[in-house]
This record gives structure tokens, C-alpha cells and sequence, in this order.
């Protein structure tokens, strides 16, 4: 059930695409649909589409935003996005024996997000013991 919504849900977002493709919010809410859908090569590419229209549109509108103090949010969403996409797709591929490329993924996803201890956790996991292995 949960996944004929998600399915619904995309293609609303692809909709809203048709009619908005420069708009990076649609491209991170989709990223999101396809990290749940387990579609990760597809989340990836629309979250790294995500962060570069936002980043484009954040910097047109930094002033504006700093004189009300409002957060870089869909930069920091995206950021964490991926990240978060990275790790399940290390995920899948540490379930499968694909340890070097669990790796790679996880080392990505610490780049994107420092701060996220569930990542060293599961990459420490791989080296460790495989019963350590986590999903955020």
C-alpha cells in the first residue's frame, strides 16, 4: 500500500516538474521518493540536481534571508538527503557482499554529513562485525 502512494506521489512530483523544472524543492521531494522507493541511483541524481538549484536560487536570495534570519533549509535538507540516501544504498549493497562499494557509499555519505554518528557507526560496522550494521 505504502508503496502505490509513493508511486502516486511521484508522479504528482513529475507533474509539478513538467511545469517547474527549475525549482529545486520539487527535485529533493522526489530524491526523497526514490531513496524510499529504493531507486538510489535516481535519488542521487535528483538530490545533486536538487543542491544545485538550490544553491543557485540561495545565493540570489542570501540578503534577503540573512536580514531575516532565515536558514539555508533546502540546502541543508538536500545535504542531509543524500547523505541519508548513500547510507541505504550501502545498506543494500553490505546485505549483498558488495563490501568495498558499502564502503565507498558510507565514506560519501560522511562527506555529505559529518555530524550523522549512525554513518561511522555502520561504516566502522563493515570492519568490525557485520552484526553492527545500521539504518538510519
Amino acid at each position: 500500500m505504502l508503496s502505490d502512494n509513493l508511486q502516486e506521489a511521484l508522479c504528482l512530483i513529475n507533474t509539478a516538474l513538467e511545469s517547474s523544472p527549475e525549482d529545486g524543492r520539487l527535485y529533493l521531494f522526489r530524491g526523497i521518493l526514490y531513496r524510499r522507493l529504493k531507486e538510489f541511483t535516481s535519488a542521487i541524481e535528483d538530490l545533486v540536481q536538487a543542491a544545485e538549484l538550490s544553491e543557485l536560487e540561495e545565493k540570489k536570495v542570501r540578503k534577503v534571508k540573512e536580514e531575516t534570519n532565515e536558514s539555508c533549509s533546502v540546502q541543508e535538507e538536500v545535504q542531509l538527503q543524500l547523505a541519508l540516501t548513500y547510507n541505504d544504498f550501502a545498506v543494500q549493497c553490505f546485505s549483498r557482499g558488495l563490501y568495498a562499494e558499502a564502503t565507498l557509499l558510507l565514506n560519501k555519505a560522511i562527506k555529505q554529513e559529518k555530524n550523522l554518528a549512525g554513518l561511522y557507526l555502520n561504516r566502522g560496522g563493515e570492519v568490525a562485525s557485520p552484526d553492527l550494521y545500521l539504518c538510519l
